[in-house]
Formats: structure tokens, sequence, C-alpha cells
């Protein structure tokens, strides 16, 4: 299990904490997946999507909960 597992949490530890550059890598990624052709490039690609599509939520998510707990966002 955690052979199957090591590649995706090294994606996640390697992927930028910044919700513009997850955005700019996954459309690289995905137009990447769009063009390939051979089956190893399309199961190394199809992870990889996944997994920074998950990152960009928890970072988006993260963002969220940050700017609603700030203090300025309450009414006075």
């Amino acid at each position: 299990m955690k052979k199957h597992w090591e590649p995706e949490i090294k994606i996640l530890r390697d992927a930028p904490r910044d919700a513009d550059k997850l955005r700019e890598i996954l459309i690289i990624k995905q137009k990447e997946y769009e063009k390939a052709e051979d089956s190893e490039d399309i199961e190394r690609l199809v992870p990889e999507i996944q997994m920074l599509k998950f990152g960009l939520f928890l970072v988006c998510r993260d963002l969220k909960n940050r700017s609603l707990s700030h203090p300025s966002n309450f009414p006075s």
C-alpha cells in the first residue's frame, strides 16, 4: 500500500501552495493528457492531475477559511 501512495504523496508535497500556480500546472498537465498517446504517459498523468486538483481544493479551502476567520470580515 505504501508503494502505491508514495508518488501521490510526493506530488502533494512538491506542489506549490499558491492557487494560481496550481491552476497553471493543472492546465498544462491536462493539455499533456489530452495529447498523450502512450499508455505510460496517461498512467503517469492521471494520478498527477488528481492530486493537483486535490491540492488546489485544499489551498482554496484554506484561503476561504482564513478569509472567513479574519476580524475585518466581521460586522462591527
